[in-house]
């Protein structure tokens, strides 16, 4: 076995979203898995079957679940579970990474003849008097200090490297899997001594088991593992180098992507590389496309994640873009789960804008029909700057889709339809044209139809979101709650199925309502 390349996605979707540009950057710094260099990706105490983790498939990694190291400081050492996996200790050469790393190089060119490579860590954590206190307690002797990579001021030991990124050779893999998660669990009962420090003890234990092993080391450079969560000022009396890896920390963009710092020489590569993974990996080119963080979050909130993965999919594929609007990561799947059954069925799609659903059930075998009165027409030749606003011919993508461009109220011949579905439309109408809409839809579906509503609602509250396009639409009138709502729909024939509320959406300024109805 050649080459094994191994992170760890722990349970926040930030991880997740880590990961899928770790794994995309690869992809574009040279790094394609095969069988002779392969990535592997240990999720913790989540199921590797998880449909989230399809994107790092499609990016060629295979998914391992590994418990916990432990809790609370415990859980920062998590990465060692990775040498329990049997490839990696048999694997002869073995890079292990944090998962928030992005790649402007192949870190397979980083390896020497040495068993192993790290960055010395850049600032002295623990202290030198406090680190030579944790090696008497080891009954061990301290060697001779060294600089940090970032403070000529502090002293540490010369083998404390960042835990970011390790390079692993000539069995050092297997040499290690004992010691090094021996050590740490030792210095983590220090925790009376190492206090806040303890969060360190997986770094601190590498010392201690490369002291123990003998084993040669060889340390990288600060650009194979530029950290750029320190102070600008840090920056200012390094000699610039080219970055081959950034490891970003926190330093994230509202998408997820690693954003600039400040510092010239880092941010030039780091903006062309985000820049090239938001048209290549981590979306698509149309800036209005959902951010890898954003989707992430969806990923991890909705509970039928495969469907949202291959809504997503088919979104990019065929409009060029998943709406950045972050609760349709809950509204598409939400939607799609209820009409999932409608394979021959008609279906009806109120106010469609810009969607994937109605391609989504063209696929599933239902005819469909959309209907918005947009006055802007989508050109299908030129989907660059798509939003999910506008009339979208949806026929012109797939002949099985009839669209009109005109509001529901004013459809005639086209009943019965088996189902109906509307994606924070009748919200955003006038209280009056809703009620006559509403009243449409009901006219349009067969007895029994089924209705599915989302509803965006003024945050903690149920009152409906009283904006289109950023005007408000009732300005003289009560626009109405969702108890208004529920009312219009009983009184048009409609029986309640389910109404579920989604509150404090992360990013979203407007809370959630997802309303099924059947027509008497």
């Amino acid at each position: 076995m050649s080459l094994i390349l191994s992170c760890v996605v722990d349970r926040a979707p930030k991880f997740l979203t880590q990961a899928e540009t770790l794994l995309t950057s690869l992809r574009a710094a040279g790094f394609v898995a095969d069988a002779e260099n392969r990535i592997l990706v240990h999720v913790v105490d989540q199921p590797a079957d998880d449909p989230r983790f399809e994107p790092l498939r499609r990016l060629g990694a295979e998914i391992r679940t590994v418990a916990a190291f432990g809790e609370g400081p415990a859980a920062w050492s998590n990465k060692l579970r990775q040498l329990e996996t049997p490839e990696i200790r048999a694997a002869r050469r073995v890079i292990l990474c944090d998962a928030d790393l992005l790649a402007l190089a192949d870190p397979r060119g980083f390896f020497d003849e040495a068993p192993v490579r790290a960055k010395i860590v850049d600032r002295a954590n623990p202290p030198a008097p406090l680190l030579a206190q944790l090696w008497a307690a080891a009954g061990r002797a301290l060697p001779p200090l060294v600089a940090p990579a970032f403070n000529d001021d502090e002293r540490t030991h010369p083998l404390n490297c960042n835990g970011g990124l390790y390079l692993l050779q000539h069995g050092a893999a297997d040499a290690l899997a004992e010691a090094w998660p021996r050590w740490t669990r030792w210095c983590l009962a220090q925790a009376g001594l190492l206090g806040r420090f303890t969060l360190h003890a997986d770094q601190l234990g590498f010392v201690l088991a490369m002291e123990e092993l003998g084993l040669g080391f060889s340390p990288l450079g600060i650009a194979h593992n530029l950290t750029t969560n320190l102070p600008v000022e840090a920056y200012a009396g390094r000699a610039p180098v080219a970055p081959q890896i950034i490891h970003y920390h926190d330093r994230v963009a509202e998408d997820g992507l690693p954003r600039a710092i400040g510092v010239d020489w880092i941010d030039a590569p780091l903006t062309a590389a985000t820049a090239r993974l938001r048209a290549a990996g981590g979306g698509t080119a149309n800036p209005h496309d959902i951010g890898s963080g954003a989707l992430a979050w969806g990923l991890a909130a909705t509970p039928t994640p495969e469907l949202l993965t291959a809504l997503v999919a088919l979104s990019r594929d065929r409009l060029g873009f998943f709406p950045a609007t972050v609760i349709r990561t809950l509204e598409y799947p939400w939607v799609a789960a209820r009409l999932r059954h409608t394979g021959g069925a008609r279906v009806l799609e109120v106010g469609s804008g810009v969607s994937v659903l109605p391609l989504w059930l063209a696929g599933i075998g239902a005819s469909v029909t959309t209907c918005d009165p947009h006055p802007l027409h989508r050109d299908p030749a030129d989907r660059s700057r798509w939003t999910e606003w506008g009339f979208l011919d949806y026929g012109a993508l797939d002949p099985r889709i009839t669209s009109i461009n005109a509001p529901v109220e004013a459809l005639e011949g086209a009943a019965p339809f088996d189902a109906a579905c509307s994606v924070s439309v009748v919200e955003h109408l006038p209280a009056e044209v809703r009620r006559a809409a509403i009243a449409r839809i009901a006219a349009l579906l067969r007895p029994g139809g089924l209705l599915v509503l989302t509803v965006d609602l003024v945050p903690g509250s149920d009152v409906l979101w009283p904006l289109s396009e950023g005007r408000v639409v009732d300005p003289d009138v009560p626009h109405g709650t969702r108890g208004d709502l529920e009312a219009e729909l009983v009184a048009a024939g409609f029986a309640l199925r389910e109404v579920t509320l989604r509150r404090a959406i992360p990013g979203s300024r407007t809370d959630l309502a997802l309303i099924e109805a059947v027509r008497g």
